[in-house]
């Protein structure tokens, strides 16, 4: 078990309990930071290598996993306009729907994938 996949559970939960509040600005940030788990497991797996922020991230996606990049950028906007602005349930639902994309790939953990399912 990783600490992503541990990571990536409490943010999906977390993110849950504050949909469910209606409180959607911290429920983009804590999907979000699950689909950076998520990534992060995925960079790890390939590379052995652990990134230390967003911007690493997005380094260790374009070069091992482009096709990320594209999908991810639309839930990035959404996360950092979350900093200052309110989200709506469109906003929030296309998060999520990025999340289950990157999930539902067969290199992804199995703890991961049975999290995002409760998306």
């Amino acid at each position: 078990m990783s600490i992503y996949e541990d990571g990536f559970a409490e943010f999906v939960e977390e993110g849950k309990s504050a949909e469910i509040k209606g409180h959607y600005r911290t429920a983009v940030s804590n999907y979000y930071k699950a689909l950076t788990e998520a990534c992060s497991f995925l960079i790890q797996l390939k590379t052995g290598k652990v990134p230390k922020n967003h911007s690493e991230i997005f380094l260790f996606l374009k070069v091992n996993f482009p096709e990320l990049n594209s999908v991810l950028n639309p839930a990035f906007e959404v996360y950092t306009k979350a900093y200052d602005s309110n989200i709506d349930k469109e906003e929030l639902d296309m998060v999520k729907d990025v999340v289950r994309k990157i999930c539902s790939r067969k290199d992804i953990g199995e703890k991961i994938r049975k999290s995002a399912e409760k998306l």
